[in-house]
């Protein structure tokens, strides 16, 4: 998927289903960030495959460190809007890694089933992942944003 809102149900529903033990914002930021690679790569016309070293599991494992360091140094600044929102934590470092990589690691996933020429597993040149039809994939993703509000509006429901 070339532009992320679809990455956003899957990972919202994980990261609302699993709040006590994942960092909300970093999920979501990270299923975002990856999606630059494509978005500069189509958007500039390079000759540089849209989904390329970034949407592997070696290459994005030095974008998620990096990613949960900036993370958790604004922390503080994040509360803010995530208390907006009735999403606040105050998360480990351990947490947040662990988000940044499964967040990271889970939209590669997502778009290795749908996308041949996605290297998850680079250097090696070949997608096992490649299972199915772009279609069944974006009604899941649908679904599963549905579902997260749905989650969501029950949270807040419950919090008040």
């Amino acid at each position: 998927m070339p532009f992320t809102p679809f990455h956003w149900g899957p990972t919202s529903l994980i990261g609302l289903a699993g709040f006590q033990r994942v960092d909300f914002a970093t999920l979501l930021t990270t299923t975002t960030l990856i999606d630059l690679e494509p978005l500069v790569v189509l958007g500039l016309s390079l000759d540089y495959p849209a989904h390329g070293l970034f949407h592997s599991f070696v290459g994005s494992s030095p974008l998620a460190l990096i990613t949960a360091c900036v993370m958790y140094a604004m922390q503080d600044g994040i509360r803010g809007v995530t208390t907006d929102f009735g999403l606040q934590q105050c998360s480990s470092f351990e947490k947040v890694l662990g988000s940044s990589f499964f967040g990271l690691h889970f939209h590669i996933v997502i778009d290795s089933l749908i996308y041949r020429e996605i290297t998850a597993f680079y250097p090696f040149k070949r997608n096992p992942l490649y299972l199915v039809s772009p279609i069944y994939m974006y009604l899941f993703c649908g679904g599963t944003l549905l579902a997260s509000v749905l989650l969501y509006t029950i949270r807040c429901k419950h919090l008040r």
